[in-house]
């Protein structure tokens, strides 16, 4: 059992939070944080170039807890820029990975804590979330009943095989396998999973998670993580990390082969229900290239695009819809 962090030995924790035209939720944001049950925290707000009163309320935050809340308000340089300035500006022992649209839960940050100086050689922590609709409050779903949460691991193959280990908002890691490690500026919609991926792949030790859902992320209509991998503005820089990561990484090669299927199936699957056939044999044959086992669902599908008129969109909605795969 991990055991309580001492009063008088507490490690700073930095609450790392990019943000950019949040003034909707920034305030509520930060505010989940500065009211954890853990008293020696730096709140890391990087804003970048806001045109919506963002700024403003940052600096107010800043001003109001002074010893608590670094506001970082610069020009406008995209997601990597601003999140590598965040990091040049914390100072923890602890990085605890946030966003100024999402909400902390209370106990956060003590628990994970906790978790962590237990034991030197956990490096990353992580939990549940739910995802919440921002106009409604509801909850749209779990993150554990999509997305199975490990308990326990070690390097970067699942992240490479799977595009997550645990969801963003909830990650904790030591300073010591974040250090080094940098956002690419050739990345700007997936270098948080590059970025996640070199993390993972630092130090000499295991990741984990604990019990509960500790965290929520926000979907509204300005979420960055709102389309999936296949999307047209994320397809090219998935496969231009896979790149980047067989180059650098030979060992993750079969890891990389298979998510790259996971990818090409999703869009062979997507080109079949809207009746192109053709295009989804092409990307259906792709993935098969990449990695023949990745999927039982690849040969079904490609099956499918052999059946006669309909068929194959009645039959693909109830066995193989593309957010089943």
């Amino acid at each position: 059992m991990p055991t309580a962090v001492g009063p008088m030995n507490l490690p700073l924790v930095s609450v790392f939070v990019p943000t950019y035209n949040h003034a909707a939720f920034i305030r509520d944001a930060v505010m989940s944080a500065l009211e954890q049950d853990y008293p020696k925290l730096q709140i890391v707000v990087g804003d970048d170039g806001s045109t919506d009163g963002t700024v403003e309320i940052v600096a107010e935050l800043a001003a109001r807890y002074p010893h608590r809340v670094t506001a970082i308000l610069g020009d406008h340089v995209g997601l990597p820029g601003n999140c590598n300035r965040i990091l040049d500006a914390c100072r923890g022992d602890y990085i605890a990975f946030f966003s100024g649209d999402d909400l902390f839960l209370p106990g956060k940050i003590r628990r994970q804590v906790e978790w962590l100086e237990a034991d030197p050689r956990r490096l990353v922590c992580g939990h549940d979330i739910d995802v919440f609709d921002s106009d409604t409050g509801r909850v749209v779903f779990r993150w554990s009943a999509y997305f199975p949460i490990p308990k326990r691991g070690s390097g970067p193959r699942h992240i490479v095989r799977s595009g997550y280990v645990f969801p963003g908002q909830s990650i904790m890691a030591r300073a010591s396998v974040v250090a080094g490690n940098r956002y690419d500026p050739r990345l700007e919609l997936m270098c948080d999973w590059k970025f996640l991926i070199d993390v993972f792949a630092t130090g000499d030790g295991y990741y984990g998670s604990i019990d509960g859902v500790l965290a929520k992320y926000r979907r509204h209509a300005r979420s960055i993580t709102l389309d999936d991998e296949t999307s047209s503005g994320r397809l090219v820089e998935v496969l231009m990390t896979l790149g980047m990561i067989e180059a650098a990484r030979p060992d993750l090669i079969g890891d990389t082969r298979r998510y790259r299927a996971r990818v090409f199936l999703k869009l062979g699957a997507r080109c079949l229900a809207a009746g192109d056939r053709h295009g989804s044999r092409a990307y259906l044959m792709a993935a098969l290239r990449s990695h023949p086992l990745a999927s039982w669902k690849t040969p079904a599908a490609l099956a499918l695009t052999l059946l006669p008129g309909a068929m194959p969109q009645r039959v693909l909605s109830r066995y193989v819809t593309p957010t089943r795969i």
